[in-house]
């Protein structure tokens, strides 16, 4: 059994269906897969194109898309922590494919002509912030270089 087939025995049949069109799409655009715990990532190059999480009903996609872009059906991505994938799109039909299809290769032209510059300066991880001067460079690691979100407990 491979990764992808072990990692979907679990999902209900339209996350299944719709990861397997998007791992096509994505394939056939040129990109790499990987399967990690939560999530399946492509890249090109080594640059994250991608990155799909499965849900009882749909699937989320994190796109190397830049913030502003215009499409109605992107949202704000930050919460899935790619520092490079800044926004992302919940799909719950199949019929929506076609839709998402256009900004996947969207996404794939943009890290693979170079044009994809969004690297967001914070990396998002169990509600803590953790600003990214250089990405470079690892943290601080003193603990200075965490926010947490919410009120300050004292």
């Amino acid at each position: 059994m491979s990764k992808m087939d072990s990692f979907t025995a679990h999902l209900g049949t339209v996350p299944r269906r719709l990861l397997a069109a998007i791992d096509g799409e994505v394939k056939r655009l040129g990109c790499e897969g990987y399967v990690k715990t939560i999530y399946v990532g492509w890249e090109v190059g080594g640059t994250l194109v991608a990155a799909v999480y499965p849900h009882a009903n749909r699937v989320e996609i994190a796109l190397a898309l830049p913030e502003d872009h215009p499409s109605q059906l992107l949202k704000d991505g930050t919460h899935l922590t790619w520092r490079s994938l800044p926004v992302a799109v919940d799909v719950h039909l199949e019929d929506d494919f076609d839709l998402v299809s256009a900004l996947i290769e969207e996404a794939v032209q943009r890290v693979r002509t170079g044009q994809h510059d969004t690297y967001l300066p914070v990396e998002r991880f169990m509600k803590r912030d953790r600003k990214v001067a250089d990405p470079t460079q690892p943290p601080g690691g003193d603990g200075s270089d965490l926010v947490q979100e919410g009120p300050t407990v004292t």
